[in-house]
């Protein structure tokens, strides 16, 4: 689908736009609007309800009976110097569940934000190396129209799969449903990655897809390296060096 020219989208006009027609020309036909601005603040925004909708999910799980099964089966001992902090009672448990879940919150505010900002300079790198000519302003914005509606989703699907995981046994298999969606998404988050690249820095959409895998694969080059040093050190610790 076309838009004729000085069509001017918002953020989520201009998302839900190519979620519908997923291709290059539909990132072709948005980015005049781009803003960086209007990325950065929805990344903010959607990440705090994300990630407020995993933790809620989390904490649901977590105090539900097949976890409190579970809790019964440590030792005596480590109930009873334990337990009181992990579940607390009266006044003291809903100011230290509510001080516990904002920090996480802004912890995880943070990290996504991060993430966010380490995906767009990977992908923006990588094609620039491909001869590409958009902005880092340019990539931010079309990946942050191709991730942020997936991430509601996969928060929805996620903080509903942990919740719904109380529900033995068919919780279980609902939160697997959940998992296999959320894993579909991912791949069309890719997808949509992969467009709006080749759309912003006007390369074929092979190199498109390559540069919105590459913060993937600098990722676990990264995470193997952590690994390996842990894993080096620790053994050393181990050995008594």
């Amino acid at each position: 689908m076309t838009v004729s020219e000085g069509k001017s989208f918002s953020f989520w006009k201009a998302a839900w736009h190519v979620y519908l027609h997923p291709g290059v020309a539909a990132f072709e036909d948005v980015l005049p609007s781009a803003s960086w601005r209007s990325a950065l603040l929805w990344t903010m925004v959607v990440a705090f309800f994300s990630n407020a909708i995993n933790l809620l999910g989390l904490y649901i799980l977590y105090r539900s009976p097949q976890m409190a099964m579970m809790w019964r089966q440590f030792p005596p001992e480590w109930r009873r110097t334990v337990m009181p902090l992990l579940h607390p009672h009266g006044a003291a448990a809903w100011g230290r569940w509510t001080a516990l879940f904002l920090g996480l919150l802004i912890v995880s505010l943070f990290l996504s934000l991060l993430g966010q900002l380490f995906n767009t300079a990977v992908a923006h790198l990588a094609a620039k190396l491909m001869e590409g000519d958009a902005t880092f302003d340019e990539s931010f914005y079309v990946l942050a129209l191709a991730d942020l509606p997936g991430w509601l989703i996969s928060s929805v699907f996620s903080g509903f799969g942990s919740a719904i995981r109380a529900l033995a046994p068919v919780g279980a298999v609902i939160a697997l449903l959940f998992s296999l969606l959320s894993i579909l998404v991912a791949i069309y988050i890719v997808a949509l990655n992969s467009f709006g690249l080749a759309a912003a820095h006007r390369l074929p959409t092979g190199k498109g897809i390559l540069a919105a895998l590459a913060p993937l694969a600098v990722g676990m080059l990264l995470g193997c390296c952590v690994y390996s040093f842990v894993l080096f050190f620790g053994l050393m610790a181990f050995a008594g060096f």
